[in-house]
């Protein structure tokens, strides 16, 4: 064998080699946009993720996704902060983050002036016995110090009174 033809061997094998790696990488590439943009289940199909995988990467994806939501509600931006979190409490895997996602959304709502949805998102924190119900509370009273809307008022309120009736 010349050493022209170990040579075109040796550069066929790295060639094959370098675009197999290459095809992952673009596989990678999209699904890492994917996750990016908040397309977990593209995300995962992309990874072709096993069900252990998934639970591990959507909690992944859900403190992205909050952390994505507070660099817009710290530039003003709470319409896109409102979106963040939607994407993630749609992946929220446990509980605790699922009323992370609620008590922050609520934050963000109330900080838009938008306390009727406030309220009721801090509602289901305190009716469905989330970890963090302190934190609704607190929610709720501080709410209830900025509504004008005396039926709004009744309502925090009786929601107060039966969690310190319980």
């Amino acid at each position: 064998m010349t050493i022209f033809a170990v040579l075109f061997l040796v550069t066929y094998y790295v060639y094959s080699q370098t675009k197999e790696k290459l095809q992952q990488c673009g596989v990678e590439r999209d699904a890492l946009y994917a996750l990016v943009d908040g397309r977990f289940d593209e995300f995962s199909k992309k990874l072709d993720l096993k069900e252990h995988q998934i639970a591990y990467y959507a909690s992944k994806f859900f403190q992205f996704q909050l952390g994505k939501a507070y660099m817009e509600v710290r530039r003003g931006n709470y319409g896109k902060a409102l979106e963040d979190i939607e994407k993630a409490l749609a992946v929220a895997q446990s509980p605790s983050e699922l009323s992370e996602g609620l008590i922050f959304k609520a934050a963000v709502l109330e900080k838009m002036g938008r306390y009727e949805e406030a309220v009721k998102v801090l509602k289901i924190v305190i009716e469905e016995k989330l970890p963090g119900m302190s934190s609704a509370v607190d929610g709720l009273r501080r709410i209830k110090g900025k509504v004008k809307d005396e039926e709004m008022e009744k309502l925090i309120e009786s929601i107060l009174s039966e969690v310190n009736g319980s």
